[in-house]
């Protein structure tokens, strides 16, 4: 299970021990970007490989700290159960909501120790304070991602509530439908897409899931919107009554 403590536990000791190899055994290249050294074995790329991992961390900085919140609050959403109904539901629903964030934040943020103990080796002989700022908005970005995700998974599992994992599958084909969209409202008028388009591509990505790159500014006005609709959507979809089931004829 997800969210219990021993596999929190678990999670949190595998990540420390891996940090602490990546500290002990790992040796940067310095400054010329060359001669990197892992537990005695000498490797030699021949070239600057400084923007190549400032690349490849940001990158799975991003894509792990979203995954990571999603489907490690995700399990907290589904152990709720039928609980009471009305305004206590929903109350109900927001404590939650509340406690999925809280463990998907624990295991996302935990992901980090490696990947900070890897930037540390690389980075630190360079003394480039920019490649933390880097790094932490990486996360940042990878944190708005993954709480729009949760909640809108939230809100797709509501409503498939003979099957909640579809939630899951919901929430990235939203995403997926959000990538379009991006792509859509960037390059529409270059390739003159009709307005019939173009304004439904404006309003989906104010409200669903887009990816960004991970060292983009944080866009803070549109991830309110997908938070606060996905949060909301959640909320409403949670405390419609079930359909009752029909006893069969004996």
């Amino acid at each position: 299970m997800i969210g219990s403590a021993r596999l929190r536990l678990t999670w949190l000791v595998s990540l420390l021990v891996l940090a602490a190899v990546c500290l002990v055994g790992l040796r940067g290249p310095g400054a010329e970007g060359t001669g990197w050294v892992f537990l005695g074995i000498r490797l030699e790329p021949g070239f600057d490989v400084h923007p190549v991992l400032m690349e490849h961390l940001g990158r799975s900085i991003y894509v792990a700290v979203a995954a990571l919140i999603l489907f490690g609050g995700f399990q907290a959403l589904l152990a709720e159960g039928s609980g009471p109904s009305g305004p206590a539901r929903m109350r109900s629903r927001i404590a939650h909501l509340g406690r999925a964030c809280l463990e998907g934040l624990f295991m996302s943020q935990a992901f980090l120790l490696p990947a900070m103990a890897i930037a540390y080796r690389g980075f630190s002989p360079s003394g480039d304070l920019q490649v933390w700022k880097d790094l932490l908005r990486a996360d940042l970005n990878g944190c708005l991602l993954g709480f729009q995700l949760l909640f809108w998974a939230g809100a797709v599992a509501s409503l498939l509530r003979s099957n909640p994992w579809l939630g899951v599958l919901g929430a990235y084909l939203l995403l997926f439908l959000g990538r379009l969209a991006s792509w859509a409202v960037e390059w529409g008028e270059d390739l003159a897409m009709p307005g019939t388009l173009m304004i439904p591509a404006r309003g989906l990505v104010r409200v669903i899931p887009v990816e960004v790159m991970p060292f983009d500014p944080l866009a803070w006005d549109r991830a309110m919107w997908a938070l606060g609709t996905g949060f909301v959507l959640a909320l409403i979809v949670s405390v419609w009554p079930s359909r009752p089931t029909k006893k069969k004829p004996t």
